[in-house]
C-alpha cells in the first residue's frame, strides 16, 4: 500500500471520527459496494433456504449469520481499492473470489469466525500479504492501544444489527392498536415453524438489518485500521515530505 495513493485526507484521527468517516466511505461507493454485497449474499440466502428444507430445521438464520466474512471480504476489496485507487467494477468480482480464499477466507469462516475484531484485521489478512507468526506479530502491534476501540466497534454493530431487526420485523404490527399484541405478534417471528410465513419473514428481515449494518461495520473497521497505521507509521508526515520534494524538485537548480 502506498500511502500517498490514497483518496482520502491522511491525519490522525479519534477511533469514532475514523469510524463515521467509514460510514460515509460506504455511502460514496454504495453503487459498487451493494451489487457485490447481494452478489455474495443472496446464494447464501438460497443455500439457507435449500438447507432447511432438507435438514427439517431452522437453521437459515444461523448460516447466514456464519457467512458474514464471506460478504465482509467483498466489501473490503471493494473499499481498500477505492481508498487506493479506483473502485472496481462488480463484474470483476468471480476472478476475485480464489484470491479471498489466499488471503484467509477459510480461517475466518473457521477459526476466527467469532472473533470480536474481525474488522480491525481483516485488512491485515487481505492487503499485507503477511503469514504464520509475521502475520500474528503485525496483529498484536496493531492491537496494541486499539483493541477496546476494535471490540467496542464490533459490540456497538452487532447491537445496532439486532435492533434493525426488530424495527424491520415490527413494521407490519404498527398498525394493531394493542402493544401487548404488537410484542407478542414480535417476538412470535422467533418461534415460527419452519416453512411458514413468519419464519421467511423472518429471514427477509434479518437480511435488511445485516445488509445496513455489516457494510458499514467492515468500513468503520477499515477505516480504524488505515487510522492506526497513520498513528505507527507517521503516513500524514510522511506525505507532507513527499509532496514538499516534490514542489522542490519541480523547481529545478537554484
Amino acid at each position: 500500500m502506498r500511502p500517498e495513493a490514497l483518496n482520502l485526507a491522511v491525519r490522525p484521527r479519534r477511533p469514532q471520527e475514523a469510524a463515521d468517516l467509514g460510514a460515509r466511505l460506504v455511502q460514496a461507493h454504495a453503487l459498487v459496494l451493494y451489487p457485490v454485497w447481494f452478489l455474495l449474499l443472496l446464494p447464501v440466502l438460497a443455500l439457507a433456504v435449500a438447507a432447511e428444507q432438507l435438514s427439517g430445521h431452522a437453521i437459515g438464520l444461523l448460516l447466514l449469520w456464519w457467512m458474514k466474512p464471506l460478504y465482509d471480504y467483498g466489501q473490503l476489496w471493494v473499499l481498500s481499492q477505492a481508498v487506493f485507487g479506483e473502485a472496481p467494477s462488480w463484474r470483476q468480482l468471480p476472478s476475485a473470489l480464489l484470491g479471498f480464499f489466499r488471503e484467509g477466507l477459510g480461517s475466518a469462516l473457521t477459526l476466527r469466525r467469532l472473533s470480536n475484531s474481525r474488522a480491525y484485521v481483516l485488512p491485515v489478512y487481505m492487503l499485507e500479504g503477511q503469514s504464520g507468526a509475521e502475520r500474528r506479530r503485525r496483529i498484536n502491534l496493531l492491537r496494541r492501544s486499539s483493541t477496546s476501540s476494535s471490540r467496542l466497534l464490533h459490540q456497538l454493530f452487532a447491537l445496532m444489527e439486532s435492533l434493525l431487526l426488530l424495527a424491520t420485523l415490527s413494521i407490519p404490527l404498527w398498525f394493531s392498536p394493542d402493544l401487548h399484541l404488537k410484542l407478542t405478534q414480535l417476538f412470535g417471528f422467533f418461534r415460527a415453524p419452519l416453512g411458514s410465513l413468519r419464519h421467511e419473514v423472518l429471514l427477509l428481515a434479518y437480511v435488511v438489518a445485516m445488509s445496513i449494518a455489516e457494510p458499514i461495520y467492515v468500513a468503520a473497521g477499515f477505516m480504524l485500521y488505515l487510522n492506526r497505521r497513520t498513528d505507527l507509521e507517521a503516513w500524514d508526515m510522511e506525505i507532507a515530505l513527499r509532496r514538499l520534494a516534490g514542489r522542490l524538485g519541480s523547481r529545478g537548480p537554484q
